[in-house]
């Protein structure tokens, strides 16, 4: 598990269709900012594939991701599911208006770490936002899991060896538009070097073929 007790700096996201939800919600955050001398870097998004990237791509990793539950295209369950199959270690904490028990078991099923009830964010969230920065549950004796029990049990389910930093950048770069040997250069190794985690990609995969791969991300609408 993450100890972020050395930690100066936590990166939260929120990503919620509503607009004027996301403003709130950062508002809310920055009413916590530098507490315990921990700096928040905020950012907020209505896009979910967005979203994704931030937490599973960008160089500087999303520490906690706020997300409305009932999300147009892919919903707040599908958006956890998809975090955790790309390996991120970023908690996810749930937030509905709605029944919880509509979304508690489906989201702790997905590798989410909490969910909440958006009429108490004001009360719960210093303390929720304590806990699963550690990458811990909220509450610490309910049932969801932490982010580590979450990425364990989803490759016991999957079978599928975690990528590696590089080899998430390599997919990300491919999806963008480069080619090999422009990926080669981005990242100071040879074209040959870049083919060798093509191949060790489809391996961890289980894909026939590279297309197979980049296909399967496509799937999730990152790029």
């Amino acid at each position: 598990m993450r100890d972020m007790s050395m930690r100066t700096t936590l990166r939260i996201g929120v990503l919620d269709n509503d607009s004027l939800s996301v403003e709130y919600m950062k508002a809310l955050l920055w009413r916590l900012n530098r507490r315990d001398e921990v700096s928040l870097d905020v950012w907020g998004s209505s896009d979910v594939a967005t979203a994704i990237h931030r937490c599973c791509f960008d160089v500087h990793r999303t520490d906690v991701l706020f997300l409305d539950m009932a999300l147009s295209g892919m919903d707040g369950v599908g958006v956890c599911r998809s975090i955790r199959e790309m390996g991120s270690r970023c908690a996810v904490v749930g937030m509905t208006s709605y029944h919880m028990d509509t979304y508690r078991k489906p989201l702790r099923d997905a590798g989410g770490q909490a969910l909440l009830d958006k009429k108490r964010l004001v009360e719960e969230l210093p303390e929720v936002l304590a806990v699963v920065s550690r990458g811990s549950c909220y509450p610490v004796d309910g049932d969801f899991l932490t982010v580590e029990q979450s990425l364990a049990s989803g490759s016991d389910c999957r079978q599928v060896r975690p990528l590696s930093e590089s080899e998430k950048r390599v997919i990300a770069m491919t999806l963008g538009g480069m080619p090999a040997s422009r990926i080669a250069c981005e990242l100071g190794i040879a074209e040959s070097t870049v083919f060798s985690y093509h191949r060790n990609i489809k391996d961890k995969m289980g894909k026939r073929t590279w297309s197979d791969v980049l296909d399967e991300f496509r799937s999730l609408h990152l790029f």
